[in-house]
């Protein structure tokens, strides 16, 4: 879940979510004390964390398990929750593990919220080919973007959706941008 969304927009995901355990930093836990879900902060709950089991836990997942869940702004302007099934998202990568590029190059930048679908391949396609990602500061988008294609000549791919795309182009020219990713991979809405 993005923070920054707006309280009322937070609230209503997570009662329609059902959400019984939430992972957390701290400076938002006074925030999200109020909505019923046992919290594990992570920048400062390591004194209990450690005491948790080191064996590693057994999946009862399966393909039709739920992923995740996303939520669209919704044409009735109430929050819409999608059901991702693990089946959808490993076919999902597996298809863009293959399809996207990457040679000997470095992976490739997080510049969008977590809770945004396009992060889903910026995050984890690099991982799954042993590449590393890299999470621009929250609520940078675009510039932090600009910053690291200046500054990291040797990414393999770049998702980002056409109003990304806009943005990108007013701040770094045709000749910047060049040849500094492998793959721009340009989906969604405007």
């Amino acid at each position: 879940m993005d923070p920054s969304y707006p309280k009322e927009h937070l609230s209503f995901m997570l009662e329609d979510a059902r959400v019984p355990v939430m992972l957390i930093q701290q400076r938002l836990e006074e925030e999200l004390l109020e909505r019923g879900a046992e919290m594990v902060c992570l920048d400062s709950g390591w004194e209990e964390i450690v005491k948790e089991s080191e064996e590693k836990p057994e999946s009862t997942a399966t393909a039709e398990s739920l992923a995740y869940v996303i939520y669209t702004s919704g044409s009735t302007e109430k929050p819409k929750g999608v059901l991702i099934p693990h089946r959808g998202v490993s076919n999902y990568l597996s298809w863009a593990a293959q399809a996207y590029p990457s040679g000997a190059r470095f992976g490739a930048p997080v510049h969008a919220s977590l809770s945004f679908d396009l992060a889903v391949t910026s995050l984890l396609v690099p991982l799954m080919r042993g590449k590393c990602t890299m999470l621009a500061v929250e609520g940078t988008g675009v510039d932090a973007l600009t910053t690291v294609l200046r500054k990291r000549p040797s990414l393999s791919l770049i998702k980002l959706t056409p109003s990304h795309l806009s943005l990108l182009g007013q701040q770094l020219t045709a000749e910047e941008a060049a040849g500094r990713a492998q793959a721009f991979v340009v989906g969604g809405r405007t």
